[in-house]
């Protein structure tokens, strides 16, 4: 085995550890917003007259696992930034790792932003259409259904939100020339895990955009 393929495999060992951090960080605050999630279930349905309906047992712990699992990804957006920063670190200039430090806050408030806006503009503007359209319909609401497409009327948008800084530092990574092995490959792995990452995600939430049609007049 060359001296390349051994610091390749040095790379991809870092970036396994780097992604086992960040997945324990993520099951640690699961568990933290479940703790607290009848509170966040009693506030996001406080607008409602009447009480949502489940068609089984399990629909009050698939409920609850949506809740606490928006709740942990933006609790670990933080973590899975700066492991990310401190993987391409090495690839950067000191000017570039001062410039890009700036993604580790950014990543996280263009997240909030984006579900903010998902929540309090495009979500009420969207179901506040379909329930003028249902008008002729006797309409009961299940809990699943009801979290499943506020889900999907917030989430995208806070990924969304999130290409701007995203794209930034995948350039800085991306396009990094430099003849030191080690930045080269570095700068290779993020550019195609941002790239894998964000391209399966956008494709997931276009596949349910059936759900919303509204959202193509907005």
């Amino acid at each position: 085995m060359n001296h390349n393929s051994q610091d390749f495999i040095g790379h991809l060992e870092e970036l396994r550890k780097r992604l086992m951090v960040t997945l324990f960080s993520f099951l640690l605050a699961f568990a933290f917003c479940f703790i607290f999630v009848k509170d966040v279930y009693r506030f996001l349905v406080r607008d409602l007259d009447h009480k949502l309906a489940i068609l089984g047992p399990s629909d009050v712990v698939w409920v609850y696992f949506m809740i606490a699992g928006v709740g942990a990804i933006a609790l670990t957006i933080p973590v899975a930034a700066y492991h990310i920063w401190r993987f391409v670190k090495p690839a950067l200039r000191e000017r570039e790792q001062k410039a890009t430090v700036m993604f580790i806050p950014a990543l996280t408030l263009l997240f909030l932003v984006g579900i903010s806006f998902g929540y309090f503009i495009i979500y009420p503007m969207v179901l506040g259409f379909l329930n003028s359209m249902s008008g002729d319909f006797e309409t009961m609401y299940t809990a699943e259904r009801y979290f499943t497409f506020m889900i999907h009327m917030t989430l995208p948008f806070g990924l969304l939100f999130e290409m701007p800084a995203v794209s930034y530092v995948s350039d800085q990574a991306g396009d990094r020339k430099s003849n030191a092995p080690r930045q080269d490959e570095e700068a290779g792995l993020l550019h195609s895990c941002y790239s894998s990452h964000y391209h399966h995600s956008a494709r997931h939430h276009v596949g349910h955009s059936r759900h919303s049609p509204p959202l193509c007049f907005v």
